[in-house]
């Protein structure tokens, strides 16, 4: 294992989706689930406090969604890498999610 872990946080507004999620995630030796949320609004308020590496962020949330809430997260932690995470292929979703900084 590395000394440095990647600090990860999920965000997914769908229980089963973030749980499958932590799960698939705590195989990794050098990856610390640091949180996790089911809003883009509390996505927000964790980051702040956890300042995790990278988040795998939902595009489709009621509420705040993904796009947003990459957008308000970056600008308060701007060395967060937020990683898109969607089932839709719509391209004006995608084109959003790039323009909001997450990759």
């Amino acid at each position: 294992m590395s000394e440095k872990r990647i600090r990860v946080m999920v965000v997914d507004d769908h229980v089963v989706v973030r749980n499958g999620i932590e799960y698939s995630l705590m195989a990794f030796e050098d990856i610390e689930l640091v949180g996790a949320a089911e809003s883009g609004e509390e996505a927000v308020r964790l980051c702040a406090e956890l300042q995790p590496d990278v988040i795998l962020m939902d595009m489709l949330m009621p509420g705040m969604n993904g796009v947003e809430a990459t957008r308000a997260v970056l600008k308060q932690c701007p060395q967060v890498r937020v990683i898109a995470l969607t089932s839709f292929q719509k391209g004006d979703l995608v084109r959003d999610a790039l323009q909001a900084g997450a990759l």
